[in-house]
């Protein structure tokens, strides 16, 4: 429907996601003429260059802090890792946990850069998000504030049959997606 409604608006949607037969299938039912496949826009993470970054951090504070290309990598690798393991926090004197960090860290840092890619190869005017907060999608979210494109999330609501959706500028980047602006 969102599809939709932005053609009717007079834009030409370019759908960005990982690759997965069924969901083409249902974009190309729904009009969808373009789509960009974030492992075609990848390129290899530097394990190297993530670890090292890993190794400097004291603090979670210090993880959440870091950024790699203007891109806050260190935010949404936290936040991936907590989603996909399904805990609280993550225990930094971990070694197990550090490992995993710097696969994140890698995988963060390659969606930065691809983003950079996405957006030269794309140039939108208008970003639309389900999810923000989650590699790739927040660094390419993050890549669209650094360069003046309207990111606009949208979520269902608190009530039946309704969507929520929020306009984000560098200013209220950080602000949760049901909060009064």
């Amino acid at each position: 429907g969102l599809i939709n409604c932005l053609e009717l608006s007079g834009w030409s949607p370019i759908v960005v996601n990982r690759w997965d037969p069924c969901l083409a299938r249902y974009y190309r039912l729904a009009g969808v003429r373009r789509m960009l496949y974030w492992d075609d826009v990848m390129a290899p993470a530097s394990e190297a260059l993530a670890e090292a970054a890993v190794d400097r951090f004291g603090s979670f504070e210090e993880l959440l802090a870091f950024e790699w290309e203007g891109v806050r990598v260190g935010r949404f690798a936290a936040s991936t890792m907590l989603r996909q393991l399904r805990l609280g926090s993550l225990d930094l004197g971990s070694p197990q946990i550090r490992r995993q960090l710097g696969q994140a860290m890698a995988n963060g840092m390659a969606a930065a850069e691809a983003a950079r890619r996405i957006i030269r190869q794309v140039r939108p005017e208008v970003a639309l998000f389900v999810d923000r907060g989650y590699t790739p999608h927040g660094e390419l979210f993050d890549r669209c504030l650094k360069e003046g494109i309207d990111a606009i999330t949208w979520y269902a609501a608190h009530r039946s049959n309704t969507l929520m959706f929020k306009r984000y500028t560098p200013n209220n980047q950080d602000e949760h997606p049901v909060s009064l602006s």
